[in-house]
């Protein structure tokens, strides 16, 4: 059997082993063989780490208790393949974290990887997990915070081939796509790495991604990471864009930005982009809009609809990075 590629597949698996103790546990692709994704006997999902005879068990489990409440560290001795296993045992006692805790486990296996010191790779990883579930719990602001970087990462790109292109931006008004420019339109989906564990969209409306009516749709996905050190962030992209604008078109998009209402801390937070997927939306897209309806309309008392894609399964409506740009600067549905 081959072994998972990540801890999330890790963690399936190991739910799959027959329960014959207190703990299920498998390896992993880019772990090493003295590290374990497992699962408790409460399904509690955890990663189970080998320690040498030098490294102190008992500090480790000291910093895990007094800086994470999710979390919960044990010493946990075991036989395996006839030798005796000195190791800690990582668990996250709230399943709505597991996405943050996959990563915390994930940046942890890394880092003991690379024989850096356990008590010093534990008090970073814990950092970066209370991070991530702070960003978690910060809901709303931060996906309306990730989805303006998106917007003015796209719009960055789209000055470079049109120096009208700020007037294609929707924002501030609640246009049906962001981007329109006469027969062609862009749609923009981002989402920050911490939230979600696939590659997937939350369309909001029935009809969000229902193309113009003669001319085309397109849909960039961007996934991001909070990065202190990140190259992305609202105040430096605004620069960007002002960069390559007349000082008429400069005027017009900062009055934009203004009507953002965020702080200079908001404003200045960094990202890296970590992947970027671009579609062409055409009939058979998977989505749900007016047109594949029989009434073409919601039925009546149903006001709102909002839905989730797996963008897994819309691998053939791929299309290279600068189709969405093409079809916007020209105004027209690009073949």
């Amino acid at each position: 059997m081959t072994e998972p590629e990540n801890i999330q597949a890790a963690w399936s698996l190991a739910l799959s082993l027959p329960a014959e103790g207190a703990l299920r546990a498998i390896h992993f692709n880019g772990s090493s063989d003295t590290i374990w994704a497992a699962v408790n006997a409460d399904g509690q999902f955890g990663v189970l780490i080998g320690m040498r005879p030098d490294e102190s068990i008992a500090s480790l489990i000291r910093v895990v208790g007094d800086s994470a409440v999710a979390l919960r560290a044990e010493h946990f001795p075991f036989t395996d393949k006839q030798r005796d296993v000195r190791a800690v045992l990582i668990t996250c006692s709230q399943p709505e974290l597991r996405d943050a805790f996959a990563a915390f486990c994930t940046l942890l296996v890394n880092r003991c990887q690379e024989n850096e010191p356990k008590d010093k790779a534990f008090i970073y990883c814990l950092a970066e997990f209370k991070r991530l579930v702070s960003e978690r719990d910060a809901g709303g602001s931060t996906a309306v915070l990730t989805g303006l970087v998106g917007e003015l990462l796209s719009l960055s790109e789209l000055v470079k081939v049109s120096a009208i292109a700020p007037s294609f931006w929707a924002f501030p008004e609640l246009a049906r796509h962001d981007f329109r420019n006469g027969d062609a339109a862009l749609e923009i989906k981002t989402s920050l790495r911490s939230r979600q564990s696939k590659a997937s969209i939350t369309v909001s409306s029935i009809d969000q991604l229902e193309p113009p009516e003669t001319g085309c749709l397109f849909l960039t996905w961007y996934l991001l990471e909070s990065d202190p050190k990140g190259s992305l962030s609202i105040d430096r992209l605004a620069a960007c864009i002002v960069e390559r604008l007349d000082d008429d078109a400069a005027g017009a998009f900062r009055a934009k930005i203004t009507r953002l209402s965020l702080d200079s801390e908001s404003r200045a937070r960094t990202f890296t982009l970590l992947e970027r997927r671009d579609y062409r939306v055409e009939n058979t897209f998977p989505s749900l809009r007016p047109s594949r309806l029989k009434t073409e309309a919601l039925d009546a008392g149903v006001s709102r609809v909002t839905y989730e894609i797996d963008l897994s399964v819309a691998e053939v409506f791929r299309c290279a990075p600068d189709a969405p740009l093409s079809a916007l600067a020209s105004g027209t549905a690009a073949s």
